[in-house]
């Protein structure tokens, strides 16, 4: 199948979607979101490429869709089989028939044979996730707000495939944020879309009294924050090493350039010498008592790139140092960080 046959099937996939999320949530989205649900054109904002580590993202840089074409081939499948050989078929049939929404992408992938699940039924299922996303996730959220609206995405998701025919699946990384979301369900029963939905969920966890879902929301913000300090941290370490690269590729290049000084002066002197001699005659006493003109110059560059060579070797320890104490910084601040936040 080439790529734009794929991107034909993901356009009617997007609009088949956006009539059943429009017929089911229609009466909690609000205009804007129906606005952005009916506007988006998949002709145009959904992507076939590789942008991504995702087989489905929705990307809020862009806009724009993105499916990846190197994912669900039989390698990637075999090597998900690999990985998870204690599934058990029986256990999987069960949660589908009590409509569990716990059932994972993983076990769909094991087990898409026995069960005839199609390529396309585990692409759907992902679809639904980012389409959710796209309309009811903001870029920048509250931490305890992103941990419920992550959940919740995931429980409308399974609903929306319940009712419409096909499966869908949850990542086991997002199994904590649909449990929040199973619990609130239960907490609010039919006012559960309309509250979470509205974007008051955070007034209202003000005044829960659900101790245990407040703590299990705390938990998933906690681990939400460390993830981030550790992304934060690698970026600043990768930005240093790729700094020490440039400036280590900048002092070879100059040291080439010295290098390249010193040869074409030596080439030069070689020209005059041969120039003088065959002008003047230099007694061999005199050359014995004292240094010619040639060696007084080629002792001072040499002496001289001696030095400049010396201090760049300094700068660079230097700057390295303060680079070693930097990252040290940095990540002792991380960790005092992380301890008050945990001790307070």
């Amino acid at each position: 199948m080439g790529n734009e046959e794929y991107k034909e099937i993901m356009c009617e996939l997007y609009k088949f979607l956006r009539d059943k999320i429009s017929i089911i949530l229609g009466e909690y989205l609000n205009d804007e979101q129906k606005e952005k649900l009916f506007s988006f054109e998949p002709e145009n904002n959904i992507v076939i490429d590789n942008e991504f580590n995702k087989i489905i993202k929705y990307s809020f840089d862009d806009d724009k869709i993105h499916i990846s074409d190197e994912f669900l081939t039989p390698e990637y499948i075999e090597k998900i089989k690999s990985k998870n050989p204690d599934f058990n078929i029986d256990d999987l049939k069960n949660k589908i028939n009590a409509e569990d929404p716990k059932v994972l992408l993983e076990e769909l992938i094991i087990f898409s044979n026995e069960l005839k699940i199609q390529k396309k039924d585990i692409i759907k299922s992902l679809f639904i996730q980012e389409v959710l996303k796209m309309l009811i996730m903001g870029k920048e959220m509250d931490p305890k707000e992103e941990v419920v609206m992550c959940g919740t995405i995931e429980l409308l998701a399974h609903n929306i495939g319940n009712q419409n025919g096909f499966l869908v699946s949850t990542p086991k990384k997002l199994l904590g944020e649909l449990e929040v979301a199973i619990s609130l369900k239960r907490e609010l029963e039919d006012r559960f879309e309309k509250i979470v939905l509205s974007g008051n969920i955070l007034d209202y966890l003000s005044r829960i009294e659900n101790k245990g879902l407040i703590d299990k929301i705390d938990e998933l913000t906690d681990k939400r924050k460390i993830i981030e300090s550790t992304q934060n941290l690698n970026n600043v370490i990768e930005s240093l090493a790729n700094m020490a690269k440039e400036m280590e590729n900048e002092a070879k290049s100059k040291k080439e350039e010295v290098d390249e000084i010193v040869d074409i002066d030596k080439t030069m002197e070689f020209e005059n010498v041969n120039n003088t001699n065959k002008e003047i005659e230099i007694s061999e006493d005199l050359e014995k008592e004292k240094p010619t003109i040639v060696e007084d110059k080629k002792y001072i560059e040499e002496k001289s790139t001696k030095e400049t060579t010396e201090k760049k070797h300094k700068s660079d320890r230097k700057i390295i140092f303060y680079i070693i104490g930097f990252v040290v910084i940095v990540l002792l601040g991380i960790l005092v960080g992380w301890l008050l936040f945990k001790l307070k």
